[in-house]
């Protein structure tokens, strides 16, 4: 499934005549990320948006009525988007040139009538998806998704802050693009070269411009026709002729695109075409989240609620020691002036004054016993920016081996994974294993034939750590999506350029970026793949990667 820019872009222009003008008049969260407007107008009557940065099914489209309440109170961000637009009137509706970023600019009134202006940023951008509500001047006032700058210091997301949007993609403006830029570079599929080339092309733009131009399957760069393929991508990015279409198998829906997607027809998937491409997101999302006769559904949903529990205990503890090491930074320096400016007058400090020099004095103590508590809490703060920063390490890595747990727990298709996964969770959680469940002798790991070669797929973290480090060659590939928890995957042998991309595609779908358009997987040999000492099973780092644009794809 791929919201992609193109997708965001037929948005947009089904929305703008419609929502332009209108006034907002009812908002419910259908979760912490995902908000379900009401517009009202009078020329065009009443209607209804989905504004959702969910990690996985992140977009913005029409939807048919506002869903039922789906979060149980109501957090700082939902009561501040509720102060500044119920009932305010939408000046515009925009998107950055080829950015999955859909701008809502709206007017509203302060209690003395004075107009002022508000812009709902949705960021549908795959695990970077967030809602930013900002002021005129572009000033965060808040966001469903804080980001402090220990978290992400190069754009920070909190209050107050000024609003930098997403960084600019380091690919080529369709206009930029020439047949010499398409044959640059390694040996590559000619639909792999678009969308690592071209900006706003995802991959499943790219398979069908290389289609269209090849009329392949397989197609590659070839000289002939390279004029036609950079035709091929302006007409695609700067047309407004949507003729949206989702593909379906005999599984159910397969993707969903504002264009006909001819290249999964020739495949032999079948075509159903929509009025609008809502109505189509409408459709493939109505069929795709059922899984119809999966026998595992409860046994994933029975590990979740434990993981969850931990994960946020866990998020709450690092938010605790970073907020005492900021502290402890702020106030340090301070408490140790307040103690050397006490010493330095204590003849001048009257016997049960409460304060000097605006600080604060106990007034049972003498001004040296003062200056010698200020020194203590000075000598507290020092060695909380000694201790504190390990702590914080040790628990942003049992954060991360969580997040690493869940994703394989919700990508489990096997019962020797999901038992593996129990005896896993019970230990990270401290939750009690069935005691009539006996050990496994299963492998907690898949093997995937992929075009004669033998990829290994990691079904749990113990099981990444296995394919990983006791049955990977250091010569092997090694495969994981890029910043986002999931399966290790290692790739035997000296494959091709194509095996490696299946088998990235498959990394892609076993990892908590499976449901995005297009997935960043890297690709390194064994020998650069490190265990974190100390650390949790499967976490690991890695060097001299390189980096992959794919689809997830189950195979």
């Amino acid at each position: 499934m791929s919201f992609d820019a193109l997708s965001l872009a037929a948005v947009r222009d089904e929305l703008e005549p419609l929502l332009t003008g209108a006034r907002m008049q009812k908002l419910v969260f259908v979760d912490e990320l995902s908000l379900a407007v009401e517009f009202f107008a009078p020329s065009v009557g009443r209607t209804a948006v989905l504004l959702s940065a969910h990690l996985e099914h992140g977009r913005v489209q029409r939807i048919g009525q506002l869903p039922a309440r789906g979060v149980e109170r109501d957090t700082p961000f939902s009561l501040l988007v509720r102060k500044h637009l119920r009932n305010a009137r939408v000046i515009s509706v925009s998107q950055p040139r080829l950015e999955r970023v859909f701008e809502l600019q709206c007017e509203q009134r302060d209690p003395p009538d004075r107009p002022y202006r508000v812009l709902l940023i949705v960021e549908a951008m795959g695990r970077r998806s967030n809602l930013v509500l900002v002021d005129a001047d572009r000033t965060i006032l808040d966001a469903a998704r804080r980001a402090p700058p220990s978290r992400n210091a190069r754009r920070p997301v909190l209050p107050h802050l000024p609003y930098a949007p997403p960084p600019p993609q380091h690919r080529l403006l369709p206009e930029a693009l020439t047949p010499e830029a398409l044959e640059e570079g390694p040996p590559a599929p000619l639909a792999r070269r678009i969308s690592d080339r071209v900006a706003g092309v995802s991959p499943v733009t790219a398979r069908e411009i290389a289609f269209r131009a090849t009329r392949s399957l397989d197609s590659v760069v070839g000289v002939s026709n390279l004029d036609q393929v950079v035709s091929l991508v302006r007409d695609f990015v700067s047309t407004n002729g949507w003729a949206p279409t989702v593909a379906y198998d005999d599984s159910g829906p397969l993707e969903y695109a504002p264009y006909e997607l001819t290249h999964l027809e020739a495949s032999g998937a079948r075509l159903e075409r929509f009025g609008s491409i809502s109505d189509a997101m409408t459709a493939f999302y109505a069929a795709e989240p059922r899984r119809k006769g999966d026998p595992l559904a409860a046994e994933r949903r029975a590990l979740l609620p434990a993981l969850e529990r931990a994960i946020q205990s866990v998020s709450r503890r690092i938010a605790a020691l970073e907020h005492q090491l900021t502290t402890s930074s702020s106030e340090r320096d301070a408490l140790r002036a307040a103690g050397d400016l006490i010493l330095m007058h204590q003849s001048g400090i009257a016997t049960g004054a409460t304060e000097f020099e605006a600080i604060e004095l106990d007034p049972l103590l003498t001004a040296v016993e003062n200056a010698q508590a200020y020194f203590a809490r000075y000598r507290k703060t020092r060695e909380a920016e000694q201790r504190v920063p390990p702590l914080i390490e040790e628990a942003r890595r049992s954060l991360e081996y969580l997040s690493e747990l869940r994703t394989m727990v919700e990508v489990a298709d096997q019962m020797d994974a999901v038992r593996a996964l129990r005896r896993e969770v019970a230990a990270a959680t401290g939750t009690s294993r069935r005691k009539t469940e006996r050990p496994s002798r299963s492998t907690p790991y898949r093997r995937i034939a992929l075009d004669g070669y033998e990829a290994l797929v990691g079904t749990s973290a113990e099981g990444n750590a296995t394919v990983t480090f006791d049955l990977a060659r250091p010569e092997d590939l090694w495969l994981h999506a890029r910043g986002v928890p999931g399966a290790h995957v290692v790739l035997r042998g000296s494959p091709p350029s194509e095996v490696v991309e299946r088998a990235a595609e498959v990394a892609a779908s076993h990892s908590a970026a499976r449901t995005s358009g297009a997935v960043e997987v890297d690709v390194t040999q064994r020998r650069y793949v490190k265990k974190i000492p100390g650390g949790p099973p499967g976490l690991v780092r890695y060097a001299n990667e390189r980096t992959l644009r794919v689809s997830p794809r189950t195979l």
